[in-house]
């Protein structure tokens, strides 16, 4: 196994929130942080992680977790918390107490992973870090407050990584300023 670490973004850009963890690695890769991590945008196709899973170190996955709780608070999985859940889904006791949403790319990433830990696909630590969605609906961007949250959430991922020892010490912490223009990301 490479001794690397990947923050891979889910996200359906198309279905507001559930955006979220694309649009956080398009912030991402402006901050220079690229040269540390190998930054991931899958959108919707899960298929892909498991080259992550297998190669990498340490995973990152940023995506929107709808657990029914107020909208923009920021959740995460630690690799201890995962471990008991994929312990659990490998006894046959497939159940997603954390999640409830209309939305299904969550408990189909939660799926995914549970068959990755079962083939022996995940053999580093993995991370999850998520955000409630507020809105779901078709549309392009994100709602008031998952956008409100974003900058803190971004900034979790660099603790992350710090913690993981993979950024230099004093890495700056790039955040997305709100701007008006056509480069502006449509949050």
């Amino acid at each position: 196994m490479v001794n690397q670490a990947a923050v891979v973004g889910l996200g359906d850009l198309f279905r507001r929130d559930v955006g979220v963890g694309s649009w956080a690695i398009e912030f991402l890769s402006r901050s220079g942080l690229s040269a540390h991590v190998e930054l991931v945008d899958l959108g919707t196709a899960l298929g892909y992680l498991d080259t992550y899973l297998y190669r990498c170190s340490y995973v990152l996955l940023l995506q929107a977790w709808p657990q029914g709780s107020a909208p923009g608070k920021i959740r995460q999985l630690s690799a201890r918390g995962l471990e008991r859940w994929l312990g659990k889904s490998q006894r046959g006791h497939l159940s997603f107490p954390f999640c409830s949403s209309p939305c299904t790319l969550f408990q189909d990433a939660l799926v995914y992973l549970g068959r990755m830990h079962r083939l022996g696909v995940l053999r580093g630590e993995l991370t999850l870090l998520g955000v409630e969605p507020k809105d779901v609906s078709p549309g392009v961007g994100l709602s008031s407050p998952v956008r409100r949250v974003f900058p803190r959430f971004l900034r979790a991922v660099y603790r992350h990584l710090e913690k993981q020892g993979c950024l230099p010490p004093g890495f700056p912490v790039v955040v997305p300023l709100h701007r008006c223009g056509s480069e502006a990301l449509p949050l």
